[in-house]
């Protein structure tokens, strides 16, 4: 609905553009990278894997229920990795999530462009270190035109780029909104944040956090700019923004969930737990937006299709190929079957309890929101977890790039000499 202007032809019609958007961007977005990206299935899984992402309770129930065009900023994102991602970042400003490893993959491609990657490629380094430039300068260019086309109404006036800026860095908002499942939330019980720190201070430290924990996924993936590094250092970096940036609210789970969602053939019943916790993180929302049928639907269709998906795609055997016998390898395995067999039960006992308490334990009058944070806790340890599996996953491919660049090297000496 709008403010002051909420009749009955008009909420249809604004209902109605959220499903267009749906349709035009996210739609055709990942059925445009299934085609790409799921070759080797056959049409059956092709189709679940569709339906699943486009199913995802915390898209629909946000977007169609609680009313937002999450699936413009999304499916505009996914196009960027075409060209559209200077249009997200003008749709939502929460596009700036994925900004960091868009900029690692385009420095990377245009490091190789160059030849400065190989001293093989004839050229001397000084004109490639020239055409690097050039390129980096040529899309600098493209960028700075296509944010004036779009902000063209508002770069003359000061204030009113203040108040762009404003809205693009809350720093009057306070660190999070309500109870979050990010690292502030979940620390402040422990450290009064707010109370000790001021705004100011506490924008500069979740910057540094938030630079701190993207850096080894950026670099990653801009020494190796390949598709597989780069979705997988869209969702790490996002998730690091979502953690440790400023100013985050429940709802901005969603933009780590997009990139976490076209690998969904990496993490499986990962995938699945993180969906469902995400969507449990927002369940006060969807209770105050009167969207709990939808919500138990939306959650009980998505975990039938993935446990089809499940089935199709098996267990991971080796984590770490470029020396399947190292500790990192061993580690990797053994926590995921600790988590897949023990721990994944404990994060569905902890729904449940909260579920089952909620409705016939009133809460202490010292601490009213209790269940939210007890959600918001849970969320930030499967997030966590899931964090920290799929930088280790990124980490193991960098080393097999590593191990396959350095083959390669030996090989061209062999042949020089």
């Amino acid at each position: 609905t709008s403010r002051g202007y909420e009749t009955p032809e008009h909420k249809f019609f604004m209902r109605a553009t959220v499903l267009a958007s749906d349709l035009l961007f996210l739609m055709s977005a990942f059925i445009a990278f299934i085609a790409y990206d799921a070759k080797k299935y056959n049409w059956q899984t092709k189709c679940v894997f569709l339906v699943l992402i486009l199913l995802s309770p915390p898209l629909v129930l946000v977007d169609h229920g609680h009313f937002q065009y999450n699936c413009l900023m999304t499916g505009l994102t996914l196009w960027a990795m075409y060209f559209c991602i200077v249009a997200a970042l003008t749709v939502k400003q929460m596009a700036l999530y994925y900004s960091i490893p868009f900029f690692a993959f385009i420095l990377g491609k245009i490091y190789l462009m160059s030849g400065l990657n190989s001293p093989h490629i004839p050229g001397s380094r000084t004109l490639k270190w020239l055409q690097f430039a050039a390129l980096i300068s040529q899309e600098g260019v493209i960028v700075l035109i296509t944010m004036a086309v779009f902000f063209w109404p508002w770069i003359f006036s000061i204030d009113q780029l203040k108040l762009l800026l404003e809205r693009f860095f809350p720093v009057s908002r306070g660190l999070y909104q309500l109870k979050v499942a990010t690292f502030w939330c979940a620390s402040n019980m422990v450290i009064k944040w707010g109370d000790i720190f001021p705004a100011e201070f506490l924008f500069k430290l979740s910057a540094l956090f938030t630079l701190g924990a993207s850096i080894p996924s950026a670099y990653m993936c801009g020494r190796f700019p390949k598709a597989k590094m780069f979705k997988i250092a869209l969702f790490n970096v996002s998730m690091a923004f979502f953690f440790f940036s400023y100013h985050v609210h429940e709802k901005t789970i969603l933009v780590p969930l997009l990139p976490f969602a076209v690998c969904i053939r990496h993490f499986r019943y990962f995938y699945v737990d993180f969906t469902i916790v995400a969507t449990e993180t927002m369940f006060h929302l969807f209770k105050e937006d009167k969207l709990t049928l939808q919500y138990v639907f939306y959650l009980y269709l998505s975990e039938k299709l993935m446990r089809f998906l499940n089935v199709m795609w098996g267990e991971k055997k080796v984590y770490d190929k470029a020396n399947p016998q190292s500790l990192l390898n061993s580690v990797m395995k053994n926590s995921v079957n600790i988590y897949r067999k023990y721990f994944r039960i404990l994060i569905y006992l902890a729904i449940l309890g909260l579920k089952v308490a909620e409705p016939y334990v009133k809460p202490p009058a010292r601490f009213p929101y209790i269940y939210s944070l007890g959600y918001a806790i849970l969320g930030f340890g499967v997030f966590g977890i899931v964090w920290v599996y799929s930088n280790l996953k990124l980490y193991c491919w960098y080393k097999l790039e590593m191990k396959q660049q350095g083959d390669k090297m030996k090989k061209s000496l062999g042949k020089d000499q």
